[in-house]
């Protein structure tokens, strides 16, 4: 009798720690797909982190166009000014190039601070 109760311990003792050993396994397996998770949706190409850089990236880039296509009708506007308005380009040319038509007098009003009262005692 003693030696089948010595039998069930070694049983049992052999069934706890293969228990162990599956429950351990167990406990790696789930820890190395959770590992492979965090690296697919956070570290990885197609992660979150990497897909949330390309979408500030892209919103940026949306601006800049909006910003050149906005300069480009401005500029373009400018251009059909410049080719089929006489009067703008006459305006251009008074103001940037100070030039005047025939007989056309031009008086520059200058600031304030350039008319120092004369001292009169002297």
């Amino acid at each position: 009798m003693h030696r089948a109760h010595s039998r069930q311990k070694a049983i049992r003792k052999t069934y706890q720690s293969s228990y162990l050993v599956l429950l351990r396994l167990k406990h790696l397996l789930w820890l190395a797909i959770l590992a492979i998770v965090v690296y697919y949706f956070f570290l990885s190409d197609s992660g979150v982190l990497t897909l949330l850089r390309l979408k500030k990236t892209k919103n940026n880039l949306q601006e800049q166009v909006r910003i050149l296509q906005r300069q480009q009708t401005e500029l373009q506007a400018t251009i059909d000014k410049l080719k089929n308005d006489p009067d703008y380009i006459e305006k251009l040319a008074r103001e940037r190039l100070k030039l005047t038509k025939k007989g056309e007098t031009i008086y520059l009003m200058l600031p304030q601070q350039h008319f120092q009262p004369q001292d009169s005692s002297k």
